[in-house]
């Protein structure tokens, strides 16, 4: 007996297994005959078209009387990808359909092992700059694969800002310029925070905004006439 602390795929009745009242359940809810919950059209809407149908009942009744159910389609994780030389990444597939398929084991291979490989759990190892097609293949006999496109290149070194300080008045925004070193390399996001946001914060492209110490003074102004007219009406 399949057993799970989640909600299984198939097992819509809650049983702990796939049945054949979990596919009359599926067929009853497709046509309306009992009303949907969001638990329940997580669990029986296996062939991810965002609803239950027959084609769920069906696939429900096949894996009851063991046929096998092979994969239709897979997700992967991403299509393109990015990774400095020495570094790892890991793939993987997000979702199969059907969701009850019996192997949903992958296997993974690459263009140029020279550049990088990639493992049977999808970890992703890289050698030497350059483009490089990792392909994952279903290896229940459907043949069917996936690509991801990687590219390798130089990590980043340093990395150099147009001005170190700023000022700026209440309400205006400066863009801030870098430079990295080298001029190619990858990976280039960067993570800003400030030391007082209510201040001036740098949002993901590095543009500051000024929100000024006087905005802060009408924000609390606020807030005590809002809380002073609570009061009153109390």
């Amino acid at each position: 007996v399949m057993t799970s602390a989640a909600p299984m795929f198939g097992d819509v009745d809650n049983s702990g297994d796939i049945n054949s009242t979990d596919a009359l359940m599926i067929l009853q809810l497709s046509v309306g005959i009992k009303e949907k919950t969001d638990e329940i059209v997580y669990c029986g809407d296996l062939d991810i078209s965002g609803d239950v149908n027959s084609t769920d009942a069906l696939l429900v009744l096949k894996k009851t009387v063991h046929h096998e159910l092979k994969v239709s389609d897979f997700t992967l994780s991403t299509d393109e990808a990015s990774c400095v030389v020495g570094g790892s990444i890991r793939l993987e597939a997000v979702s199969f359909n059907p969701r009850i398929a019996d192997n949903t084991v992958l296997e993974w291979s690459s263009s140029d092992e020279k550049i990088a490989t990639v493992d049977a759990d999808g970890k992703v190892s890289t050698f030497a700059i350059g483009n490089v097609t990792l392909t994952a293949k279903t290896t229940d006999g459907s043949d069917i694969e996936k690509t991801v496109n990687l590219t390798v290149g130089k990590k980043v070194d340093s990395v150099k800002a147009e001005k170190t300080s700023v000022t700026l008045t209440q309400g205006s925004t400066y863009a801030q310029v870098l430079t990295f070193v080298p001029e190619d390399a990858i990976n280039r996001e960067m993570i800003w925070s400030s030391s007082n946001e209510s201040i001036a914060y740098a949002d993901e492209n590095g543009v500051i905004d000024d929100l000024g110490i006087d905005n802060i003074s009408q924000i609390k102004k606020k807030a005590a006439i809002a809380k002073a007219e609570a009061e009153k009406e109390i």
